[in-house]
């Protein structure tokens, strides 16, 4: 699924704030691939044409969509 930053913020390579960060900072404008959303945070890929092909995981709030992400990308998480 495409999507859109929608803001600036670093990458992780989990879905935590306290995860490492990937040391990549996505800016607002950023083309980005949603490959998996667990929670509030959303797994994505991304290139950069200096560097290749990235994938991190990015608090959902930062990422737009057109469309309404697909079940099958959604982790379901336990209830609080």
């Amino acid at each position: 699924m495409i999507g859109v930053m929608i803001g600036s913020e670093w990458a992780h390579d989990s879905p935590a704030l306290g995860a490492p960060r990937t040391g990549r900072i996505l800016s607002l404008g950023q083309p980005v691939e949603i490959l998996a959303v667990y929670g509030e945070w959303a797994k994505i890929r991304w290139v950069v044409l200096s560097e290749g092909e990235n994938v991190g995981w990015i608090q959902t709030r930062w990422v737009g969509t057109l469309d309404v992400v697909p079940e099958r990308l959604v982790t379901p998480t336990a209830a609080p």
